[in-house]
C-alpha cells in the first residue's frame, strides 16, 4: 500500500464506517507529495503592501511518525503601492535572504493529527524554521470520535488557542469537509513579544472592548474517500488581524495572511537521511529570533558601521553650528541604530579617535547610551570602571544607559560588579545612581523572566541589612528605593523591617524612612496586590504614626486599585480619625476617583463614589490649610488617550511649610498606562527649622507671612546630613532615578 502524503487516513474499525479519529500521514512505503503554498499580507486601505510566497512542499514518510520535508522552487514576489493599479514584482534580494530554507531537509513527528518536535541542520536560521512552521500548521487537526461539531484548545503556531470544528460528509460525492476556526484573542499561551514597552502597564481587569489588536483563522479542508482511507485534495486557510490604535468607528487596519495547499501528485521515491545530522529545534510554536531589529519608521543600510559613525559624527557638528537644522534627528537616529550593530572592537576604536575631541566625543557617548544594547552597555561600564569617564558623563551613563540598556544575565553581573568598585563607592552620587538603576534591571529582568532568581536581589538584600546594623539613615534609604525600583515580591520581609509596626527596632528610625518604606512597596503591589494591600491598611488605621507617613499610605492604597470592601474600611476608620490633616487628604483623593472618567478606573471610580457618602460633608469644605489632592485630566473615547495630573499637597498641623508635595503626571493609552514624570519634595527639617523659630504665622496676612519666612530662611545654617532641610527625588516611567538631600 502506498504511503500517502498529506493526507488523513481513516482506518476501517470492524465495520464500513471510516474512524476518522486515527490520524496519520500515510502508511507503509515512502513517497513524496508535491503542493503549492502561497502566502500574502495585506492593509486594506487605499495603500497596500504584502508578501507572495509560491513554492513547492515534498514530503516523505520515514517511519510511522517521522516525515521528512523539503521546499522546492520558490518564487517569493512583493507589492507596495496603491491597489490595483501598481504591478507585483519578484523579489530577487528577499528570496536570496532565505535561500538557506531551501536547500536543506527538515524533519517532523506527527502522530494521530498533532505534530511533535521538528528538525533541523545544526545552525538552520530560525526564520527558516518559522517557515516551516508555517506550512505544517495548515495540517494540524484534532478529530474527536463519533462528533461532528465541537470546541477545543488547540496548540498551533500561535500557541494554545480556543478553536472550533465542523465535520460535513457528502456520501454521494464520497467527499468530506472539515471546517475549522480559531479565536486568536482566546489564546491560554499566545506567542507574542512586545517592543518597547519595558516601562508600559497593561491592565489585566480592562473590558476585552479596549483591545487593540483582534484576530481570527479560519481553515477549510477537503478530502476525498479513497481505499485507503480519507485523502486531503485542498487545505485553504485565512488568518484576520484588526488593528484600531484608536476607537473603531474612527478607521482600522487589517493584517490578512492566506495559505493554500493543494495536492498535486504521489510519486514512489526513496528519501535517505543516515548522513543528515539534525537538531531537534523543537514544536509547532513560533519562535522568535534574536537578530538587532532596527527602529521602526526610519531604516538604513548597514555596510560598514565604524565608517559611517564618523560620518554622521561629522555631520552631526556641522548641523549643531546652526540655530535649528531639521536633519539633526534622523542623523541621531541613525547614529543610535549603528551604534546597536557596532562591534565592540568598532566602539574602542571609535572612541580613540575621538576622545580628545569634546564635541565629538559628546555625541558619541549620547548615542551610545540610547543603543541599549548589551555589546554598548560592557564598554561603558568598563569605561566607568577604567576611570575613562568625567564625573559628569559618568553620572549621565548610569542614570541614562543603565536604564535603556537590555536586562539579560551578563548586564545584571556587570551593574553587581561595577556597585562593588572603587570608582563608584568614592562618588556618592554615582553609588546612588548605581543601585537605582540596578533595581530598575531587576524589574525589567524578571517581568519577562519565567521566575525571578533570588540571587540577583541579594545584593539589594545585604545592603539593607547592612543599613539597619551600621545604623546608616542614607544606605536605609537607598536600599529601600532600590528595591522599589526592583518592584519583586521577595522583598516585602525586608521592607517591613523598616517599618515600626512590623519591626519594635524601627521605632527609632526617622519619619523619611517610614516614607521610603512606604513607597517601596508601590510596584511591588502590581504583582501581589492582596498581600500589600494588608500590609498597608493597618499602617493607614495606625493613628500612632505620623500623618504624611499615614497620606503616603493613602496615596500607594488607592494605586493598587482596591476593592469596594477596602475603600469602605478606609472610609470606616476616617469616622474615627483624630487628624484632620489624615481625613482631608483621603477625602479629597476618594473625591478626586469619584469623578474620574478613566476606563482604567471605573471600578475604583464607582467604589469611592459610594464611600465617600459614609464621610461627613464637613470635610468636603476644608482649605487648604489641610492636606488635598489636586487632581486635573481627561479622557479621549475616540482616541483611546487620557492623562492625569495629580498634586499630593500634605501639610503638618505643626508649620505653615508642606511636610510632603509630590507631582505626577500618568498617561493612559487603551489598556496600558505609564508614569510619565514623578517629582516630590519632603520638607520635614524645613518644618522643623520654621517651628523653632516661633513664629505667629496665624497672626499676620500672606504678604507678612511672606516677609517673615523669607527672614527667617535667610538665617539658615548648615544642618546635620542625618537631618536634611529637603529631600527630593525625580522619577520617569515609574522609575526613581536619582534623589538628594538639601542641607
Amino acid at each position: 500500500m502506498k504511503r500517502l502524503i498529506l493526507a488523513l487516513v481513516f482506518t476501517f474499525v470492524g465495520s464500513q464506517k471510516y474512524d476518522i479519529e486515527n490520524l496519520v500521514l500515510g502508511t507503509e512505503r515512502p513517497t513524496c507529495t508535491a503542493m503549492k503554498a502561497s502566502f500574502c499580507m495585506v492593509c486594506k486601505t487605499l495603500a497596500r503592501t504584502g508578501l507572495k510566497l509560491t513554492c513547492k512542499v515534498e514530503i516523505s514518510g520515514l517511519s510511522n511518525n517521522y516525515h521528512m520535508l523539503k521546499i522546492r522552487s520558490p518564487q517569493l514576489e512583493e507589492y507596495n503601492g496603491i491597489w490595483p493599479t501598481d504591478p507585483v514584482i519578484r523579489s530577487s534580494k528577499l528570496i536570496q535572504t532565505i535561500a538557506s530554507c531551501f536547500t536543506q531537509f527538515f524533519k517532523f513527528e506527527y502522530n494521530r493529527g498533532q505534530f511533535g518536535n521538528i528538525y533541523a541542520p545544526k545552525d538552520t536560521p530560525v526564520t527558516c524554521v518559522n517557515l516551516v512552521r508555517g506550512i505544517l500548521n495548515m495540517l494540524q487537526i484534532t478529530v474527536k470520535k463519533s462528533q461532528n461539531a465541537y470546541n477545543l484548545q488547540e496548540a498551533g503556531i500561535e500557541g494554545v488557542c480556543h478553536t472550533s470544528y465542523l465535520i460535513q460528509e457528502d456520501r454521494k460525492t464520497n467527499q468530506v469537509t472539515v471546517s475549522k476556526t480559531k479565536d486568536l484573542n482566546n489564546c491560554q499561551d499566545k506567542v507574542a513579544k512586545n517592543i518597547g514597552m519595558a516601562y508600559i502597564r497593561p491592565c489585566a481587569t480592562c473590558p476585552l472592548k479596549e483591545k487593540i489588536i483582534k484576530g481570527t483563522a479560519a481553515f477549510t479542508y477537503k478530502m476525498k474517500y479513497t481505499d485507503a482511507g480519507a485523502l486531503i485534495t485542498e487545505a485553504v486557510s485565512q488568518q484576520v488581524y484588526q488593528i484600531s490604535p484608536f476607537s473603531e468607528p474612527a478607521g482600522v487596519a487589517v493584517i490578512e495572511a492566506k495559505q493554500e495547499l493543494t495536492l498535486n501528485d504521489i510519486k514512489s521515491n526513496q528519501v535517505s537521511t543516515s548522513e543528515i545530522e539534525l537538531q531537534n529545534y523543537g514544536s509547532l510554536r513560533y519562535h522568535f529570533s534574536r537578530e538587532l531589529l532596527q527602529m521602526p519608521i526610519h531604516l538604513i543600510k548597514m555596510k560598514n558601521p565604524e565608517s559611517q559613525i564618523v560620518e554622521i559624527l561629522q555631520k552631526l557638528i556641522q548641523h549643531n553650528e546652526q540655530v535649528y537644522n531639521r536633519e539633526a534627528p534622523t542623523k541621531f537616529l541613525e547614529l543610535i541604530q549603528l551604534c546597536r550593530v557596532a562591534t565592540p572592537e568598532n566602539l574602542k576604536s571609535l572612541w580613540k579617535q575621538v576622545a580628545d575631541k569634546p564635541q565629538y566625543r559628546r555625541w558619541l557617548l549620547s548615542a551610545i547610551c540610547a543603543a541599549g544594547t548589551t555589546e554598548t552597555f560592557m564598554f561603558l561600564k568598563q569605561k566607568i570602571h577604567n576611570g575613562d569617564f568625567s564625573y559628569m558623563e559618568s553620572a549621565m551613563t548610569i542614570a541614562l544607559a543603565f536604564h535603556l540598556s537590555k536586562a539579560d544575565d551578563d548586564s545584571l553581573q556587570a551593574v553587581a560588579d561595577l556597585m562593588t568598585s572603587i570608582q563608584i563607592q568614592r562618588a556618592p552620587m554615582l553609588r546612588k545612581l548605581a543601585y537605582l538603576a540596578y533595581g530598575s534591571m531587576i524589574n525589567r529582568y524578571c517581568a519577562v523572566a519565567p521566575s525571578c532568581p533570588k540571587e540577583i536581589l541579594q545584593p539589594l538584600h545585604d545592603l539593607a541589612a547592612e543599613a539597619i546594623s551600621k545604623n546608616s539613615e542614607d544606605d536605609m534609604a537607598l536600599a529601600l528605593k532600590a528595591m522599589g525600583n526592583a518592584g519583586e515580591p521577595a522583598c516585602i520581609k525586608r521592607i517591613l523591617k523598616f517599618l515600626p509596626i512590623f519591626s519594635p527596632a524601627a521605632k527609632a528610625f526617622p519619619v523619611t524612612i517610614y516614607i521610603d518604606a512606604v513607597l517601596a512597596l508601590r510596584k511591588i503591589a502590581r504583582k501581589d496586590p492582596a498581600k500589600v494591600q494588608e500590609i498597608l491598611l493597618q499602617i493607614f488605621v495606625d493613628q500612632s504614626l505620623d500623618p504624611t507617613v499615614r497620606m503616603m499610605t493613602c496615596v500607594v492604597i488607592f494605586e493598587t486599585k482596591p476593592a469596594l470592601s477596602l475603600i469602605t474600611s478606609m472610609a470606616n476608620a476616617l469616622l474615627k480619625e483624630s487628624s484632620l490633616q489624615v481625613a482631608s487628604f483621603t477625602y479629597s483623593h476618594m473625591k478626586a476617583l469619584a469623578i474620574n472618567r478613566i476606563p482604567q478606573l471605573y471600578n475604583v471610580s464607582a467604589a469611592c463614589n459610594i464611600a465617600i457618602k459614609l464621610l461627613s460633608p464637613r470635610l468636603d469644605r476644608m482649605n487648604y490649610r489641610y492636606s488635598k489632592v489636586i487632581h486635573i485630566g481627561g479622557y479621549y473615547p475616540d482616541y483611546r488617550v487620557g492623562a492625569i495630573g495629580r498634586i499630593y499637597l500634605m501639610n503638618s498641623p505643626r508649620s505653615m511649610v508642606p511636610s510632603a508635595i509630590i507631582m505626577k503626571l500618568r498617561g493612559y493609552y487603551a489598556n496600558t498606562a505609564t508614569d510619565f514624570v514623578e517629582v516630590a519634595l519632603q520638607s520635614q527639617g524645613l518644618s522643623d527649622l520654621v517651628r523653632k523659630q516661633n513664629v505667629l504665622f496665624a497672626e499676620y496676612d500672606t504678604y507678612k507671612k511672606l516677609k517673615v519666612l523669607e527672614k527667617t530662611l535667610l538665617g539658615w545654617k548648615e544642618l546635620p546630613p542625618e537631618n536634611p532641610l529637603i529631600s527630593a527625588y525625580v522619577k520617569a516611567f515609574g522609575h526613581e532615578l536619582a534623589f538628594a538631600d538639601i542641607n
